[in-house]
């Protein structure tokens, strides 16, 4: 069937930013204009080729086997690259593309008795479907043939529930510079690395960071801040683990701590706690470690036992007790990004000024 667009309860301007970019991809407009997140500093654009863009959504489509009998759905910023590159993989494959508003709740508007095939989500809008428990969305998500989710890193409790589900389930692994991602993890059969894409190489520098290269980045490195451990395969590396990125360390007393490995830390003791609050790990300013590491919990403050028996919990599981949070603040809500991922900076502003 021929490429088909439905709209469903979104605003005239989302809409005609959709509309003009699937009209210049068909018009055989050569250059398109793609901003960056802004996460990782700031936002930025970059340009890229039609070619290029064909290149990364065919990769995927090979490796799922999306074809033209698939309905996808596309929640995610359509202003952003994950957005329109899902708008890219319809064109390609001829799939009917059905956008929603970006929002926690995805599958509010759409008709229930609406098939959808393949999604792709950010692990904020996951979390907010499991946390409300509505069998609705639920059947929604089992009712779906393929799901990625991608942005940052997937917490355990969540990783959990997606492997309930019947979907196939892949985290992605990506970035603007990729155009989306360039490898997968499969979650629903519990694999712990992502493995490349056809046509990507990569390697890694002095610092064990990974290194890309494709027809997409026109066969340059493109050196990330990602640690990785290679996985290899007749000496090719084809896979990889993930570490943590080199950038979101703290450095507290002289100790460098890791980020995200913490929060891996703090996701198995919450998992273990049945405590549903969602949390980062981030840092202030401290007079004699210049930076101190702090677990921030969204919501209203626990009980002090329950606060004491995170922090054992936590602190038995290290292997570096240096890495051990220095306080707990409680935040009424985590601030979000307009691509899906946790604001840190933004989060924390108002803590920082009383801490």
């Amino acid at each position: 069937m021929p490429f088909e667009l439905e709209f469903v309860n979104i605003k005239a301007d989302y809409k005609k930013e959709a509309e003009d970019f699937v009209n210049k991809y068909n018009c055989e407009v050569e250059t398109f204009e793609l901003s960056t997140s802004g996460s990782t500093g700031l936002p930025k654009k970059l340009k890229f080729s039609k070619h290029q863009l064909q290149y990364s959504a065919k990769a995927t489509l090979s490796k799922l086997q999306l074809n033209d009998k698939f309905t996808a759905l596309i929640c995610l910023n359509i202003n952003y690259t994950a957005g329109k590159m899902m708008l890219v993989r319809c064109i390609e494959a001829n799939m009917k593309a059905l956008i929603v508003s970006p929002s926690s709740s995805p599958f509010d508007y759409i008709d229930k008795n609406c098939a959808i095939d393949f999604a792709a989500f950010v692990p904020m809008q996951l979390k907010q479907i499991f946390e409300r428990n509505r069998e609705g969305d639920i059947n929604r998500l089992n009712q779906l043939k393929i799901i990625l989710v991608g942005g940052e890193a997937l917490d355990e409790k969540l990783t959990q529930e997606l492997q309930t589900l019947q979907s196939k389930v892949y985290h992605s692994f990506g970035m603007t510079e990729t155009l989306s991602h360039f490898a997968l993890k499969n979650i629903s059969d519990s694999e712990n690395y992502y493995t490349i894409l056809e046509g990507v190489a990569i390697d890694i520098d002095e610092r064990n960071c990974l290194k890309v290269k494709s027809v997409v980045t026109e066969n340059q490195w493109i050196q990330t801040n990602d640690i990785v451990e290679l996985i290899t395969y007749e000496d090719i590396p084809t896979a990889f683990t993930w570490i943590g990125r080199i950038d979101n360390v703290i450095n507290s007393g002289g100790i460098k701590v890791n980020i995200e490995l913490l929060e891996g830390v703090v996701s198995n003791v919450f998992f273990k706690m049945r405590i549903q609050n969602r949390f980062f790990i981030f840092k202030l300013s401290d007079a004699k470690l210049n930076e101190k590491v702090v677990l921030f919990i969204e919501g209203e403050e626990l009980k002090k036992e329950i606060q004491n028996r995170i922090l054992s919990e936590i602190k038995s599981e290290l292997e570096n007790p240096f890495w051990m949070p220095k306080n707990i603040f409680f935040i009424p809500h985590l601030l979000y990004t307009q691509s899906g991922k946790v604001d840190r900076i933004n989060s924390t502003k108002d803590i920082k000024k009383i801490a």
